[in-house]
């Protein structure tokens, strides 16, 4: 079926592939092409194992980084901040195009004349306007369109020059030329569209284009991609990108140093003050009371309580820091300040801890930066720090527990070794206790300037967390539009959408097509006549051809002529040698069957045959058959009504040949059927079956009148007429059932109006009475003569 509706059909399903392939090149040609330009970076993650390397290095100097996250990097990298800083940057919100032959080009890099900058405009304004660059450096600027909507008038053009400040309705404009112009504009005097879109909405568009992605779960390795228009711009945009997140990850990381470097310099400061005053004390008491240096009484007192001071001394150092971290983790917790690292506590948890509140607490102030503190993550983030700030103090207060007791411990062995110095004099006493405070200062203060050169140390070795494996590269072909699968699906449309309509169509055809559709019909088949002679549009409401015609001549060997010479040959196989059986009526189910058509043809080839043939035409409320003779006034009526006695009088010869005969109707009576079955009409075929080898009766479908099934009565063979294309599919089953029931003689068909190559479909069928069928050799003389 399918390959039949192809054949039928092959010059529109051509010409719809023409169309289509035509609309899918000029789809090409109009669509700007798209580039994607990718890069390859490894995202290194810290470890623990890493900062012990850098201690082994720098022996413990500098603090471990905090470990990274891919997944977070990878979210940092495309994050709205950076994006904008890449936009301000490469001055993306500026673009500019000139009219091509089928689409904008956008001007940028070794074909940008010139960088225009709008001085007037804010971060969410937008701007239009077209250049024109002329040599010696002037510039004319018209068309002035601002936030989309015109300013000023159309005609107003402001000139000015490169490099100068110019004023325009969309405020003051500066063009510096590239070291690109001079070609430029001395190969184009095109202008220029120049367009500014405000950064917010650049920066989404960037963002849409942009793809951040692992190229395996199992590795750090992270691909960045990006679609533009113009691949070049894609270099930039992603080596930019790069640039800005690798600052803005120094930026975060040397922020932790600065905190624990500003916290060092307080204390510093604090502890500077405390010394200078401890020493003034001291010297001023040694001043008052005329005190030399101080000696120990006792060597092996002295020894044991040096002991015991150190000891008292170490625990103090540690309590002292655990209160100044408790000290200011207490006064911190609103204003969200970082906390010192490595701050001496002897307690890798605590250390932890801190780090981890370190790490939190810059997430959270990065989100902010981005966002609001009424972000639902930062509410997570505030809570994830009060529980872990909980966690630090009560470890504080759990180490500050232990300290005490050790330094409890640790006076007590002072104090005994105090006891044996018991006859020492006072004032020795109280420079030992003075002289105590002095040192823990001392090493307080040392501690802390050891402590500041870390971070200062750390803060210089900082690297980048990034490295670029593969610089920004692309394929030099597009990635869209698809050249080849947009033509061939152009082609497969313009091919599959005309075969489905066509397929539909005949799918929801319930006429009889071919031969196929009768071929379970038990009732003998004589023939089929093909449909041939497909009329013009401009020629369908052409009365004059809608007369009925005869095809069959003599001698002519084109496609009708020799189908109704098959026609004849099965015709003559059904009438007995006697030619008792030689009188039959056509009839079909529908109106424009053709019965008359074929009636008349079928006639005139056995009347070529030298048969005597005589053609009643039957059909008296139409006449068609008539007309072969002029539809004159007097005929069949006239006999059957017992007005006209002598039937050769009414009977005539047709001109083409004189072998065939017509008995036309005459004048239409009122009551044709009552006409019919008076029995006058069987008399009259009675008389003619002994003189003509042949007597066909054109009779009116069996469907819309009872003529017919009153003639059927007299006659000895019945051929109905099955128009393909107009005969439903369900009416087979009836004409089945006559046949069974015998209600008309010796049923016979003929298939009219099939097509010729396809034997299956047919298409454009009138419902007249058989025009249009068949092209004699004239015809094809005319269509030759046309041709040259």
């Amino acid at each position: 079926m399918l390959l039949d509706i192809v054949l039928g059909n092959w010059f529109w399903i051509l010409l719809s592939v023409i169309l289509f392939g035509a609309a899918g090149w000029y789809y090409l040609k109009i669509t700007p092409n798209t580039y994607q330009r990718t890069a390859l970076v490894v995202i290194k993650e810290d470890s623990p194992q890493r900062g012990k390397d850098l201690n082994a290095m720098f022996a413990n100097l500098g603090q471990n980084p905090d470990q990274s996250n891919v997944n977070n990097e990878m979210a940092a990298i495309q994050a709205p901040s950076n994006v904008l800083e890449t936009v301000k940057r490469l001055n993306l919100d500026m673009n500019y195009t000139m009219e091509g032959r089928w689409h904008k080009n956008i001007l940028y890099g070794r074909s940008l004349p010139a960088n225009v900058r709008m001085m007037g405009l804010g971060d969410h304004e937008s701007a239009a306007m077209q250049m024109e660059l002329q040599p010696n450096g002037v510039v004319k600027l018209s068309n002035f369109m601002r936030n989309g909507k015109p300013v000023g008038s159309p005609e107003v053009t402001v000139t000015g020059r490169t490099s100068t400040i110019i004023g325009t309705p969309v405020g003051n404009v500066l063009v510096t030329p590239t070291q690109y112009y001079g070609s430029f504009v001395t190969h184009t005097k095109d202008p220029i569209l120049v367009t500014r879109t405000d950064l917010y909405t650049k920066t989404e568009g960037v963002q849409r284009n942009l793809s951040v992605e692992l190229t395996d779960k199992m590795s750090t390795l992270v691909r960045i991609s990006y679609k533009d228009k113009e691949p070049y711009r894609a270099d930039d945009i992603i080596n930019t990108l790069i640039t800005v997140y690798k600052e803005s990850w120094v930026r975060d990381k040397n922020m932790l140093t600065i905190a624990t470097t500003k916290f060092i310099n307080e204390r510093l400061a604090i502890i500077e003050r405390e010394l200078s005053g401890i020493d003034s004390d001291i010297s001023s008491y040694k001043s008052s009371n005329l005190l030399p240096s101080v000696q120990a009484a006792s060597q092996m007192s002295m020894q044991q309580s040096q002991e015991s001071q150190k000891q008292v001394l170490a625990l103090n150092t540690q309590r002292s820091m655990a209160q100044y971290v408790k000290g200011m983790l207490t006064r911190g917790a609103k204003s969200r300040k970082l906390l010192p690292t490595n701050a001496g506590l002897e307690s890798t948890g605590i250390e932890q801890q801190i780090a981890e509140y370190n790490t939190l607490l810059l997430q959270r102030n990065s989100l902010i930066a981005n966002s609001s503190e009424r972000n639902p993550i930062v509410s997570d983030y505030d809570e994830q720090l009060a529980q872990i700030r909980k966690v630090i103090l009560e470890g504080i207060d759990n180490l500050c527990s232990t300290i005490d007791l050790q330094l409890s411990h640790a006076q007590q062995n002072e104090n005994q070794a105090t006891a044996k110095i018991a006859s020492s004099p006072k004032q020795e006493k109280y420079l030992t206790s003075v002289g105590r405070q002095q040192q823990v200062k001392e090493q307080l203060y040392l501690f802390l300037l050891q402590k500041r050169e870390e971070n200062e140390m750390n803060q210089a070795f900082t690297a980048y967390n990034i490295r670029i494996i593969t610089a920004p590269f692309g394929n030099a072909y597009p990635i869209s539009p698809n050249h080849r699968n947009i033509l061939l699906i152009a082609l497969a449309l313009g091919l599959m959408l005309p075969i489905g309509l066509f397929y539909l169509r005949e799918s929801m055809n319930t006429t009889v097509r071919g031969r196929k559709d009768i071929e379970g019909l038990t009732i003998p088949f004589i023939g089929e006549i093909p449909y041939t002679g497909k009329r013009k549009w401009w020629q369908r409401r052409n009365k004059r051809r809608d007369k009925l015609q005869i095809v069959v001549q003599e001698g002519k060997r084109n496609v009708m002529n020799e189908a109704f010479r098959v026609l004849r040959t099965k015709l003559e196989f059904l009438i007995s040698e006697d030619r008792k059986d030689n009188v039959m009526i056509m009839t079909s189910f529908n109106s424009g069957s053709g019965k008359t058509y074929l009636s008349a043809n079928i006639a005139m080839s056995l009347a070529i045959k030298q048969k005597k043939v005589l053609i009643i035409d039957c059909d008296i409320r139409k006449a068609m058959a008539s007309a072969l003779v002029g539809s004159p006034q007097v005929g069949l009526t006239h006999y059957l009504t017992g007005k006209e006695r002598d039937l050769h009088e009414l009977i005539h010869t047709y001109k083409g040949n004189e072998n065939l005969s017509i008995l036309p109707v005459g004048i239409v009576p009122p009551n044709p059927t009552e006409l019919l079955g008076n029995g006058r009409l069987k008399d009259l075929l009675e008389e003619v079956r002994s003189q003509y080898d042949y007597v066909l009766l054109d009779c009116p479908p069996i469907e819309v009148v009872a003529d017919t099934e009153i003639i059927s009565s007299y006659v000895d063979r019945t051929i109905f007429i099955v128009r393909a294309g107009l005969l439903d599919r369900s009416l087979l089953k009836e004409l089945q059932r006559l046949y069974n029931a015998g209600k008309y003689r010796n049923m016979a068909l003929i298939l009219n109006g099939t097509e010729t190559r396809v034997g299956y479909h047919r298409y454009g069928y009138g419902y007249g009475y058989g025009y249009g069928y068949g092209e004699t050799d004239d015809d094809k003389k005319k269509h030759k003569s046309k041709k040259k």
